[in-house]
């Protein structure tokens, strides 16, 4: 999105409404308003549950505001680049707490959501950021969001939730597993061919070669054809 250059994003994404054959969306953001007011230093990108099948039309006038990036861009991408994210009941925030960024909970339907779904959680405790029911409410946080912005809030959620996400956690899952003899099972060398062990795109990676593979079974069928022909051809005699 090439309007996005210079500018924040915002990313807007809710969780489906209704059982999971016929799941909906919610349709109470505009993104309209937001781009009359915001659209000089923000942009807005969208990202539907991939269970919803129909989705909100974003209008022409705000195409280059807003942008429904639901089959265009993984939900860890988006959590990586955006300043701020509206959700609302999605457990995606535990995930996005980790960069400790603003977030908005826009519960229009709590209460409908509430008898539907539940939570483990009374939810207004929970939420570590403001909790809207409007596009005029999320509007007027962002145009204050310098003041408003809690990060002690998000830093606590984080702590009570996410603590554990440190980037040492497969360390200490191996050290439960192996504990001083760790170093005995070490690999010296990746195993050759199998690159499933390796996370893509590092230095040692390579990708599998199914070319190669294939060839082989390719001669192996062949081979295979011709002995069975000459045992025909010798059982005939």
């Amino acid at each position: 999105m090439p309007q996005a250059k210079g500018k924040k994003v915002i990313l807007y994404a809710p969780t489906f409404r209704g059982r999971v054959a016929k799941a909906k969306t919610p349709n109470i953001l505009s993104p309209e308003f937001m781009k009359y007011v915001l659209g000089d230093e923000y942009v807005l990108l969208i990202k539907h549950h991939p269970l919803v099948r129909k989705r909100p039309v974003i209008q022409d006038v705000c195409a280059d505001f807003a942008r429904d990036v639901t089959d265009e861009m993984t939900i860890e991408d988006l959590l990586c680049v955006s300043d701020i994210c509206i959700s609302d009941y999605s457990s995606l925030v535990f995930e996005y707490s980790l960069f400790e960024r603003p977030m908005i909970f826009l519960a229009h339907d709590l209460e409908k959501f509430f008898d539907w779904r539940g939570f483990y959680y009374d939810y207004f405790e929970l939420a570590p950021g403001p909790v809207v029911k409007n596009t005029t409410e999320i509007i007027e946080y962002i145009q204050n969001i310098d003041k408003l912005f809690d990060k002690e809030r998000v830093h606590a959620f984080r702590e009570k939730f996410m603590s554990a996400c440190d980037g040492h956690a497969t360390e200490r899952i191996m050290s439960v597993m192996f504990g001083d003899d760790l170093e005995k099972h070490k690999r010296e060398e990746p195993l050759e061919k199998k690159p499933y062990h390796l996370i893509p795109h590092s230095e040692d990676y390579v990708e599998p070669e199914e070319e190669e593979e294939n060839e082989d079974a390719e001669a192996e069928n062949a081979e295979t054809e011709e002995e069975t022909k000459e045992e025909n051809k010798e059982t005939e005699e």
